[in-house]
């Protein structure tokens, strides 16, 4: 219905006024070699217009929460040609309807037209979620919450740093004074976010006080190894859930506002990804950091995606010590 509101109602409209102006040009024309060019003109303008209308629709389109219809999009070959023409950034006036049709705040990590990396993987297995692991994700990962507005946010993180949170951009944007809980329990720390990027979906909280083990980075994943995503999904307690890691990939997409072009080094990974996820960390058996859990497939129910620990590491380097506070910008949609 959306799609249809933004984009379909204004193409006939559109369509119709030219419609009626164009015969009224045409009976002014005489008959013979002048109205046949017209006409073939005319075929060709409608051709160009309808394939036009059919890609803006698509790319709004494909960030909807339906399987078949997203990998139906990726799929079409029309469609594809259509984009390697069209401008690589979305345009402005329908990202904000993209970002609407997105799951739960999810940032478009491929563009519409280009398959997905799915994890072709071995489905994972209890023995992943191991007591180093387990340990590792109690301690040290955190529930973050806040509010944008009067709508109330929550997402997880994980200690990175002495007093330094690692999460999503999509996280927190808008949100002024986000609080952590270690573990999803106990008290709530006051935290400011000290780095927001928006492209690349990483935020950094400086959180006075906090007292927790650091997680350390382990950028060596590789396809095939065990891991584990650990996070508060649905605003839930501490949820642990075995992960086999996939492809290893730049991805090309969209920024969390839908607005700007970006790529990311990321890893697709077979799991169970849900809202609430975001800004976790995705862990080695041995309690490491292979990744940052930011979004899941559109086509794939058992894949999620995390940023490599290469992908963040400036972003982690550069809030390492800070603690001036940034702005986050404004509400993602979700």
């Amino acid at each position: 219905m959306l799609a249809v509101l933004t984009v379909l109602v204004p193409a006939v409209v559109g369509h119709e006024l030219a419609g009626r102006l164009a015969l009224r040009l045409r009976g002014e024309l005489d008959r013979g070699p002048l109205r046949v060019a017209d006409g073939l003109g005319g075929a060709a303008a409608n051709s160009v217009a309808v394939l036009i209308v059919a890609w803006v629709a698509a790319s709004v389109l494909s960030a909807a929460p339906a399987q078949p219809l997203s990998t139906a999009i990726r799929n079409s070959a029309l469609l594809g040609a259509v984009q390697e023409a069209m401008p690589q950034t979305t345009p402005a006036w329908f990202a904000r309807a993209t970002s609407a049709l997105a799951e739960a705040g999810f940032p478009q990590v491929f563009n519409p037209f280009e398959n997905e990396s799915t994890a072709r993987v071995a489905r994972p297995t209890g023995d992943s979620v191991t007591p180093a692991a387990t340990s590792a994700a109690k301690r040290s990962s955190v529930k973050v919450e806040g509010a944008a507005g009067v709508e109330g946010r929550e997402g997880s993180g994980f200690v990175y740093a002495p007093q330094r949170v690692m999460t999503n951009a999509h996280v927190v944007a808008g949100i002024d004074d986000p609080g952590v809980r270690v573990g999803g329990v106990g008290p709530s720390y006051r935290a400011r976010v000290v780095l927001f990027d928006p492209d690349r979906d990483v935020a950094v909280l400086y959180v006075p006080g906090l007292r927790a083990p650091v997680l350390r980075f382990d950028p060596g994943a590789v396809r095939g190894d065990a891991a584990v995503v650990a996070g508060y999904p649905q605003d839930g307690a501490l949820d642990l859930q075995a992960a086999t890691v996939g492809n290893r990939v730049r991805a090309t997409g969209q920024n969390i506002y839908n607005d700007r072009t970006v790529t990311r080094e990321i890893y697709s990974v077979r799991s169970t990804v849900r809202p609430g996820n975001s800004g976790g960390p995705l862990l080695t058996t041995d309690g490491r950091v292979f990744g940052v859990v930011f979004a899941r497939s559109t086509s794939d129910a058992e894949t999620g995606y995390a940023l490599t620990a290469d992908e963040v590491a400036g972003d982690a380097g550069r809030a390492a010590t800070a603690t001036a506070r940034v702005d986050t910008g404004h509400l993602v949609d979700s």
